[in-house]
């Protein structure tokens, strides 16, 4: 007999604009670490929405609404880095051009751009958890279900995550070295 589980319930219209009113602005600035462009990000956001709505009666309800999304979101990034082709988009070219008169604009980008090239040095499980973690305000226990590893294993990535930062970036633009050193 395949009943319908009593507990089971439609997900509404409504429900479905709230998560992307609710989670949307933080699915984008995830997607962005998986691409680094922010066109390509709200694709990988858009995409992930339109996934979540035609699976949404499948959605368990087991976990918070924000770790399915990511979940999927997660999914959506790995094949968006499978098919990825290197280039530099127009924008950040752009950028650099507008910013070229402004010193302290330029000090900016310059410490940006090294926390950037930092992250992206990580591996893309360590770089996973350091954005659950710092960007998302995640717990660990919630990265571990979202990622589908054990909390020692979230706690790990980060352990090794911050090491690297640490090692890798110079002091000032440092959170991870501690006061006074």
């Amino acid at each position: 007999m395949n009943e319908a589980r009593t507990d089971e319930r439609k997900t509404t219209d409504e429900e479905l604009s709230q998560w992307v009113a609710d989670y949307g602005d933080r699915l984008l600035r995830a997607a962005y670490w998986y691409c680094r462009n922010p066109v390509d990000a709200q694709d990988l956001v858009q995409e992930t929405f339109v996934i979540a709505v035609k699976s949404a009666d499948r959605f368990e309800r087991r976990s918070a609404v924000y770790t399915w999304l990511y979940g999927i979101l997660r999914n959506v990034g790995r094949h968006y880095l499978r098919k990825k082709k290197p280039m530099v988009p127009i924008e950040s070219v752009e950028h650099m051009l507008e910013v070229e008169s402004n010193p302290d604009q330029i000090d900016l980008n310059m410490a940006t751009e090294k926390v950037e090239e930092v992250m992206g040095g990580l591996s893309a499980e360590h770089r996973e958890v350091m954005v659950l973690r710092y960007q998302d305000g995640l717990k660990v226990r919630d990265i571990a279900d979202a990622l589908g590893i054990t909390s020692g294993t979230v706690k790990s990535r980060l352990h090794y995550a911050r090491d690297a930062i640490r090692r890798n970036l110079p002091p000032d633009l440092n959170l991870f070295v501690p006061v006074g050193t």
